[in-house]
């Protein structure tokens, strides 16, 4: 920072006439230095002329390009020194009218309207694969903690090729597998509506990316990639891409069967289902999923059997009529032992427990979509959509425990008969480009079942019984019923401001049935009551939805949403009938604002006062897996939220250099308070509501500067967050607090675009002060750094060498502190003129075993041990057409 500082300002100054000595407006200018760094880009506009500051050496040479697109480019070079302070004359010559002898440079990015424009082939340097592997090269994009690629800080909703919707609600899906290749322009559009018709009156500012391909992938019958690859310890991998974009009919298929942990996650799982679907799992008992590992590579830790289909069609049936066919399907066989030392919560006191875990699990899903898309003409719009989902998972545990009296083991199987129904209907109406309304109707039927068969000789002891029992089958009958409605009118005034009025109808019924039955081999022995229910949850609302834009105190309008409405809740449980009626609120105030045309600000206020969910207001016990249980205590209100953030940033002046700032504040009116009792390894939970606060506080700063002196992009920055948690004691109910402190530095840099350095740098530091009275043998301060170095050096155009090292210091200041270091190499060869890929992986070279993690919360705090993959070695070829 301190060298970048130092450094010399220069002015550069030219005026651009063509060969009349007639100024031309609209022209761009890109200043970089002889390595090709990039000082300075920018349009003109309606100037002939420009002047600009940037930070460089006066002993540096730079060069000038300007260029327009009806002249041939002109470029000059030269000295800091000779430059600085001149002013410059460009002549640009027309162009020639032959085109085929014009070669024109476009700019590596640039901006129209809503629309910033990538150049792909600008940014790529060599390595990229799939579509993830650019964007994180291109600028403004990034990657959350969980992986999952923000633009802008912002989600990503929709993606589409061309313009064709193909997987374009699937995210994660297109961003590990879609290939590089046939990409011709990455353009990331703000502002957007999940209706096309509502643009613009909405008032939704999504982001959707728009893929353009190379003219000669659109015109070929088909495009994509296919990677095939083996390796020892039994690992392989199949991986078809392809898309057909020619013609009426659009066809896209990504397949994934592979042994290496491609593919596997909860955001590619979560994207086969729909939001009632989602809330619905909820419902379900927890199933024996991998322990993931966030920011780690699936191929160092992950052994699985996967057959993984996605296959899209989208057909044209007439002028005013589409259709779209989605086939969705995912099997695989996941194995993982896992070892546990903890310190669990029993209601009184952290007590120790040690778990060796022998873990499989077999999901399989089937996912159908068809989707119907009328417009009856340009300004009608009604979408037809059917979803079938069935879920056949199962999984299996085995699981020896030291600690809590228990004595044997436990082994578990469960599963599923989960089967989903959903339909809906949207009608849209763009009646004049301020007025519209839309009318929507959707139905979901849900039946969830799971049977789970748990074997242990401590049952006996549990449930007190005088003849031995070993066997407790647990399962589910339960149904999942919704009817929606809502209708929505939505207005521009004359002054441009947007007003929004809607009114929603919901009917929600779940009937859960759970059964708990203990036996022997030889005879029944206990249905006990508390474990076997059956109970009926009807949910019935009306709400006012409001939407409103003005313009205030800033040139940016103040957004207003309001979202507030009436519950009726009708219990219907073995012990309890009642109704509970509740007013329900989602309020918040939004203003983007712009400060000294320099500062980026957003300020958000918010205001929820939720609706009572199924699992908040269950009075019987009920699984939440098949050894926990859990209920409610007169639970008759649900959670109140107050919510402040702020947020700016700002680029510095005639400098690509950019700083962000962000500060939050989330207050919990009132909170739930747990009870936890444990019998050896079954427990069981009473949930309560208090009327006690607790707050979450956040804080993150980063900077990004691309650095002239070193010729190298740097990115660093600090994130700070604080909170307090209740928990019950026998003292009465105490506070705990957390705080987390984290640092992150990287540094980009390349040597004539020969060697390419990448080295990355995190570390966090997690502080728990758990109330004295309770926290005896737990840990107070843990923290961990995590170092990567990533080499790549090109031989030449066909040849180019990868050398990958991480070092993880996990669970510093503890007993349990660990040193893992896990080194790749790699080497990939592209064969000449021909579209064939050759790829060896030498993996955790140095033959690490186990991967040491924490993980932290107010029932247990965990120190994880989970096994590696260790010393292999992966050869694949690639195909791309």
């Amino acid at each position: 920072m301190r060298s970048v500082a130092q450094e010399t300002k220069i002015r550069l100054s030219g005026v651009i006439l063509n060969e009349a000595n007639v100024g031309i407006y609209n022209s761009t200018v890109k200043i970089t230095t002889k390595d090709g760094i990039i000082l300075a880009y920018f349009n003109t506009g309606e100037k002939n002329n420009f002047s600009v500051q940037i930070p460089l050496s006066t002993t540096d040479s730079i060069n000038i390009e300007v260029s327009h697109v009806s002249y041939n480019s002109v470029k000059k070079n030269g000295t800091a020194a000779n430059l600085n302070s001149s002013q410059l004359t460009y002549i640009l010559h027309q162009k020639i009218k032959s085109l085929e002898t014009v070669e024109v440079k476009a700019p590596p990015t640039w901006v129209r309207g809503d629309t910033t424009f990538h150049k792909v082939s600008a940014y790529q340097e060599g390595d990229e694969k799939k579509l993830q592997d650019i964007l994180l090269k291109m600028p403004d994009f990034s990657l959350d903690n969980d992986g999952k690629v923000l633009y802008k800080k912002q989600p990503i909703e929709k993606i589409t090729i061309d313009n064709e919707s193909l997987f374009s609600d699937k995210t994660e899906l297109l961003m590990k597998n879609l290939p590089v290749h046939v990409l011709n322009t990455v353009q990331a559009i703000e502002n957007q509506s999940s209706q096309k018709l509502l643009k613009g009156l909405d008032g939704e500012k999504k982001v959707f990316l728009n893929l353009e391909l190379k003219k000669g992938s659109r015109m070929s019958a088909a495009f994509g990639d296919g990677e095939a690859g083996i390796g020892n310890r039994s690992r392989y991998n199949i991986s078809p891409v392809l898309f057909s974009m020619y013609g009426k009919t659009k066809f896209g298929l990504i397949g994934n069967y592979n042994s290496i942990g491609n593919g596997i996650g909860f955001q590619q799982e979560r994207e086969l289902r729909s939001e009632k679907e989602t809330n619905a799992a909820s419902l379900l008992m927890r199933g024996y999923s991998l322990h993931l590992i966030n920011n780690f590579e699936n191929r160092w830790y992950i052994k699985n059997n996967q057959w993984d289909t996605r296959i899209q069609s989208n057909n044209p049936l007439s002028k005013k009529v589409s259709s779209s066919t989605e086939i969705n399907y995912i099997r695989d066989r996941q194995k993982q032992n896992t070892y546990f030392k903890s310190s669990i919560y029993d209601g009184e006191k952290y007590q120790d427990r040690l778990d060796t875990n022998n873990n499989l699990n077999v999901p399989k899903i089937w996912a159908f979509r068809q989707t119907f898309e009328i417009n009856p003409d340009s300004n009608k719009q009604l979408i037809l959509k059917a979803n079938l989902m069935l879920d056949k998972s199962n999984g299996y545990r085995y699981s020896i425990f030291r600690g809590f009296e228990i004595n044997s083991p436990l082994e578990r199987n469960t599963e599923n008969n989960w089967s989903s129904m959903d339909i809906s209907a949207t009608y849209t109406v763009r009646k004049n480009p301020n007025f519209a309304h839309t009318f929507s109707l959707s139905a979901n039927g849900q039946n969830l079942n799971q049977d789970a068969v748990n074997n242990s000789n401590d049952f006996g002891k549990i449930f007190n019984l005088v003849k031995p029992g070993n066997k407790l089958n647990v399962g589910l009958n339960s149904n999942y019923n919704a009817l929606d409605a809502k209708w929505s009118l939505l207005r521009r005034g004359k002054l441009g401001n947007i007003i929004n009025i809607g009114l929603t109808g919901s009917y929600l019924k779940t009937k859960l049935s759970n059964y708990a039955i203990l036996s022997n081999s030889e005879e029944f022995l206990l249905a006990p009551d508390s474990l076997n229910n059956h109970s009926d949850y009807t949910y019935s609302s009306i709400n006012i939805n409001i939407r409103r834009s003005e313009k205030i105190f800033f040139k940016e309008p103040l957004i207003i949403k309001a979202d507030v409405g009436f519950l009726r809740t009708t219990i219907k449980e073995s012990s309890r009938f009642s109704t509970l009626n509740n007013f329900v609120m989602n309020t918040s105030l939004t203003q983007q604002f712009k400060l000294w045309d320099l500062l980026n600000s957003r300020m958000n206020v918010s205001y929820v006062r939720a609706p009572l969910r199924t699992l908040e207001i269950l009075g019987s016990y009920y699984p939440s897996t098949n050894i926990s249980f859990y209920r409610n205590n007169q639970i008759n209100e649900g959670q109140q939220k107050a919510h402040f953030d702020y947020s700016v940033s700002w680029r510095w002046p005639e400098s690509l250099s950019e700083t962000s700032v962000y500060f939050g504040y989330d207050y919990r009116l009132n909170n739930r308070l747990p009870i936890y009792n444990y019998s050896y390894f079954l427990q069981f939970t009473t949930d309560s509501l208090v009327q006690q606060g607790t707050r979450l506080l956040s804080l993150s700063i980063s900077n990004q500067i691309p650095s002239v002196l070193i010729n190298a992009l740097l990115n660093f920055g600090i994130n700070y967050s604080r909170s307090s948690a209740l928990v019950n004691s026998p003292q009465g109910i105490q506070t705990s607090d957390f705080a987390l402190v984290a640092f992150h530095f990287s540094l980009k840099k390349n040597w004539n675009k020969r060697f390419f350095l990448r080295a990355q740098s995190f570390y966090s530091l997690n502080i728990y002060n758990i109330p004295n009275a309770i926290s005896s043998n737990t840990t107070n301060k843990i923290s961990s750094l995590r170092t990567n170095l990533y080499n790549r050096f090109v031989v030449n155009k066909q040849l180019y060498l990868v050398l990958n090292a991480n070092v993880f210091h996990n669970n510093l200041f503890t007993i349990n502190k660990s040193v893992t270091l896990l080194t790749d190499i790699e080497m990939n060869y592209t064969l000449k003129q021909r579209p064939f890929s050759f790829s060896v992986k030498a993996e955790n070279l140095g033959n690490e075993r186990y991967f040491n993690i924490f993980s932290n919360s107010i029932v247990s705090q965990s120190f994880i041990s989970v096994p590696l993959i260790g010393r292999s070695i992966y050869a694949s070829v690639r195909y791309n057409f």
